[in-house]
């Protein structure tokens, strides 16, 4: 076994089973069961040689060969077949964190959503009533936000007794009931690629073994663990930081008294809207940070990233930044504290808190999900066709999606804290 490599087992190929042929246009063709005829097996040039113990066969050269390669059934006129990807046999990570070490699991339409955290102090007080305020400034039920309807309602099945952190992994987990698979049959979810998600790319790199349904692993639903594991992260901060997060554009529009209606001239429109978010942290101590590669900025940057949606990140000034000059974004120190005059830094230099205000905001995309029809490929008949999304879905992500950048910041700050 190569587990330095991060290479996996694959399972054996059922006795007597042959490989069929790769213009094999059956759904059969595909071992996971998803129902899609948009990837086939086609056999590999050279039979791979089982190693001892399991791991990644070799070839008869002694180099490491996956076994199969996949492409679209529909060959259409002048199209490459794809080349083996040899990624799609690597373990996924989803772990964060070399001292607050939090882990996520779960789809949107699978059983469960839940975290593990690794790396907490014992003796932490915690409690699963702690965790509802920011949960309830997640959940659906606002203007403009899905129709999904779910609790929320953590519960904590191991690293706690009597109401306090014990040092094992903080294992929390949310159940998923409202959901509704079948919104999201396979020649919808898999054939008919959805503008803007995940599901093609993921088919890829996962070999179509990746849960599809409402986006699965890649879903906006799995970020309530990542609130979750907020609301622990800013128990570890210093009492006196405070989170402050607002939506700061909403369409292009920074007035939050039109904010109602623009979300239902979106809706209405079977459309949705893009949304800038801005989070600032008041009283943080200065230092904090591990330059280069785990500045203040870089692990920021590294979890706002990971939220699905967010396509960019600025700390203070952040872009306008390049069109100013020297004298304009300079900060002034002006006392002995360190406060400065202005903060076009963020809060950060040299990539460490400089004991100001942190600001950083992200821009959320317009929601992917959209009842109004788009062109799109589909794979089962080789060619763009209308697709309208179906499911429930948010008319701007940032409505929900505030306290889940909020979480992330608090996140970072933590494993820089700990």
């Amino acid at each position: 076994m190569r587990e330095a490599s991060g290479f996996v087992p694959l399972p054996a190929r059922a006795e007597g089973a042959t490989a069929p042929a790769g213009k094999e246009k059956s759904c059969a063709t595909r071992q996971p069961k998803n129902g899609c005829p948009s990837i086939s097996i086609a056999a590999p040039a050279a039979q791979p040689v089982a190693t001892p113990g399991g791991g990644l066969p070799v070839s008869p050269e002694g180099s490491p060969t996956p076994p199969l390669a996949t492409d679209c059934d529909k060959k259409t006129k002048g199209a490459r077949p794809r080349k083996p990807n040899i990624y799609i046999y690597r373990v996924p990570v989803n772990r964060f964190g070399h001292k607050f070490r939090l882990t996520l699991w779960g789809e949107s339409h699978g059983p469960e959503i839940g975290l593990t955290i690794d790396g907490l102090p014992a003796g932490l007080p915690l409690a699963e009533a702690d965790f509802e305020a920011d949960l309830s400034r997640r959940r659906a039920g606002a203007g403009g936000t899905t129709a999904r309807r779910e609790e929320d309602r953590p519960e904590i099945v191991a690293g706690l007794y009597r109401g306090h952190t014990t040092g094992a992994p903080l294992a929390i987990r949310f159940a998923n009931a409202d959901t509704r698979p079948a919104d999201y049959a396979p020649t919808a979810a898999e054939c008919h690629d959805r503008p803007s998600h995940a599901d093609r790319a993921a088919a890829e790199r996962f070999a179509g073994w990746n849960d599809p349904r409402g986006g699965g692993h890649f879903s906006g639903r799995v970020t309530v663990a990542l609130v979750a594991a907020g609301v622990v992260a800013k128990r570890l901060l210093p009492a006196e930081v405070r989170f402050a997060t607002r939506i700061a554009e909403l369409g292009g529009c920074s007035d939050p008294a039109r904010f109602d209606a623009l979300l239902r001239e979106a809706a209405a429109a079977g459309d949705s809207l893009g949304a800038v978010v801005e989070c600032r942290v008041a009283g943080l101590p200065a230092g904090l940070g591990e330059p280069f590669f785990d500045s203040t900025e870089s692990l920021v940057a590294h979890l706002l990233f990971a939220i699905p949606g967010i396509k960019g990140v600025e700390f203070g000034s952040g872009f306008a930044a390049a069109r100013m000059r020297g004298s304009e974004h300079n900060d002034p120190i002006a006392d002995a504290a360190g406060r400065t005059a202005t903060n076009h830094a963020g809060g950060i230099a040299g990539g460490l808190t400089n004991g100001n205000e942190l600001a950083v905001r992200v821009a959320f995309k317009p929601t992917a999900s959209i009842a109004r029809e788009q062109l799109t490929w589909n794979r089962a008949t080789g060619r763009m066709e209308p697709l309208a999304v179906g499911g429930r879905h948010d008319t701007s992500i940032a409505l929900r999606g505030a306290v889940v950048a909020e979480a992330a910041v608090a996140i970072a700050l933590a494993e820089l804290s700990l």
